[in-house]
């Protein structure tokens, strides 16, 4: 008997999420490719240049730092092109990175917010705040150790103002970059949300269940700060987008 293939759904979801989120940025390299021929064939109008060859010329300016030093042929061109388009999706897929990584560990804290919100208003045992409080360390552990490691990729996901002559490319790119800035920091923003929302759970503890491990636990929050850093010199939470903004405007 044929054994049919298993389908694995899962990840039929999370390619087609993947293609559906780097679609923007297909189109935003696309519309820049599109200004800088348009503004070079402009350029070399109004100059009166006469262009022997219009895919060397458009290449040998469009990567000019590159062909400084290597010679325009067949295979640098495609070298080059190559790695330019590398870099442009490494530079997207950066805050989609990063936008991963931030819903794994606000997810984490949101499943001991849930726990929580069940026993709301009850009297715990001293074992369950125990367990609630180990689980608590450990995802903060796995945030300290997000930052430590991915903290200057972090840094890398800034705001980014194109510069062209082009209308069109000009508004999509900056919309675009915007958009993308600000949603990756508001889902890294949710790990801090998530960190602190037990302490409206705590308020609702009667007083005889008010133990030293709740205690400890209610400290903990009030005074840490759990949060997606760049290497320290900014935090991601929703209070850095009022400065972004105002820098930008």
């Amino acid at each position: 008997m044929a054994v049919l293939p298993i389908k694995d759904n899962h990840h039929s979801k999370e390619s087609n999420r993947f293609h559906i989120a780097m679609a923007p940025a297909t189109l935003e390299h696309l519309l820049y490719w599109y200004s800088f021929i348009h503004d070079k064939f402009r350029q070399a109008e109004a100059c009166n240049w006469i262009i022997e060859s219009w895919v060397s010329y458009i290449v040998s300016n469009q990567l000019r730092h590159i062909f400084r030093i290597f010679p325009v042929n067949v295979s640098t061109v495609f070298w080059a092109e190559y790695m330019n388009i590398s870099f442009t999706f490494i530079w997207n897929f950066v805050d989609l990175f990063i936008m991963v990584i931030s819903m794994s560990i606000a997810t984490k804290f949101k499943m001991i917010n849930e726990r929580l919100e069940y026993h709301k208003g009850t009297v715990g045992t001293k074992e369950f705040w125990d367990e609630i409080r180990l689980h608590y360390n450990k995802v903060c552990d796995v945030n300290d150790y997000v930052c430590d490691l991915f903290g200057s990729l972090i840094c890398c996901g800034c705001l980014y103002i194109p510069n062209s002559s082009n209308m069109i490319y000009f508004i999509y790119s900056t919309i675009f970059i915007m958009c993308r800035t600000f949603a990756m920091i508001l889902i890294s923003a949710s790990i801090h949300d998530e960190s602190i929302k037990p302490l409206k759970v705590f308020r609702t503890i009667p007083s005889d269940g008010w133990i030293i491990e709740v205690q400890r636990l209610s400290d903990q929050i009030q005074h840490g700060n759990v949060v997606l850093s760049g290497r320290k010199l900014f935090n991601l939470t929703r209070d850095i987008i009022i400065p972004i903004i105002g820098t930008i405007m």
